[in-house]
């Protein structure tokens, strides 16, 4: 019976009609404004929940029929976007799916997702509301980069530098909002795990830690998730002497870094810039560790 069962839904799962109708109930429920919020969620969440079972079944046919109409995609992206939570996680899970394919169609499925998925995923990035849902939205959309730095940089390096993805990323810290200044630091601290070369230059050609130091600047003194996680990154950086930034750091922060008297917190990387002048003390570093003794006891945090 069971192995009926089975035969039975693989065979209506070649067929167009299951994906079809799926993509008109998501449709469909967006569009309804009768019934609670609560319990749409709920449907949406039983509808994504059976696409995931079947990519998990046999993943050519649904990305068949994502290729073919862009009415599934355009559906599950306006889900993501407008759905509670748990939904949103839900929606991320598939894309995963999605990219955990099997080798033989991995090259067509990559470039279908960063041609066409990951571009449609940041155009919602760009419309910033300052609601929860959208929070939730910018936090998953980093988690599937995230998924993708790790697994496959090559790819996901052009898409970052071409779209300008870290830039566009940044414009939503203007909501303030720490869930998005935690996820936005963790890709940073991604990307400068990577190694990518490419990926570090962009960051250094373009000034892309600027923000970051505005974010810590601004949290400095109140140790709190923001502060640690910043901190973090910058050891990071240190730790893994990645040369290219440390210079960038130094050059470009040291001023304020000296103003603010926050010589102690950076002593280490202080110290790696001047490694790599050869030992020599340059005007910059000599006026930060200067200073430094000047800097008030009462202030420890842990050196960079």
């Amino acid at each position: 019976m069971q192995n009926d069962a089975k035969l039975v839904v693989l065979e209506k799962f070649q067929q167009y009609d299951v994906f079809m109708h799926l993509t008109e109930g998501l449709e469909q429920l967006s569009r309804m404004e009768m019934i609670e919020a609560e319990r749409l969620n709920v449907l949406k969440i039983h509808l994504v929940e059976v696409i995931n079972f079947l990519m998990q079944i046999q993943i050519a046919p649904f990305f068949k029929f994502l290729e073919s109409s862009e009415r599934l995609l355009k559906a599950l992206i306006s889900t993501m976007y407008e759905g509670d939570q748990g939904l949103q996680i839900l929606i991320t899970d598939l894309f995963k799916i999605m990219l955990d394919c099997p080798q033989e169609k991995k090259g067509e499925i990559y470039e279908y997702f960063y041609e066409s998925v990951l571009p449609k995923l940041l155009e919602q990035i760009d419309k910033i509301v300052n609601k929860q849902s959208f929070v939730n939205y910018v936090q998953e959309v980093i988690e599937i980069l995230n998924y993708c730095i790790m697994s496959h940089g090559y790819r996901v390096r052009y898409f970052i530098i071409q779209n300008k993805t870290i830039q566009r990323l940044y414009n939503c810290l203007k909501l303030n909002n720490k869930t998005i200044t935690l996820a936005v630091i963790r890709l940073l601290k991604n990307i400068v795990a990577s190694k990518d070369d490419f990926l570090i230059k962009n960051i250094v050609n373009h000034n892309l830690l600027e923000d970051i130091f505005k974010v810590y600047f601004q949290n400095c003194t109140k140790y709190n998730l923001v502060s640690s996680a910043c901190l973090e990154l910058f050891e990071k950086i240190r730790g893994d002497g990645v040369k290219k930034l440390i210079i960038n750091i130094v050059e470009n922060f040291g001023e304020e870094i000296k103003e603010r008297k926050l010589q102690k917190v950076f002593e280490k990387m202080l110290l790696k810039y001047e490694q790599y002048n050869e030992g020599k003390t340059t005007e910059t570093t000599q006026q930060l560790m200067e200073s430094q003794n000047n800097q008030p006891t009462g202030f420890e945090e842990r050196q960079m």
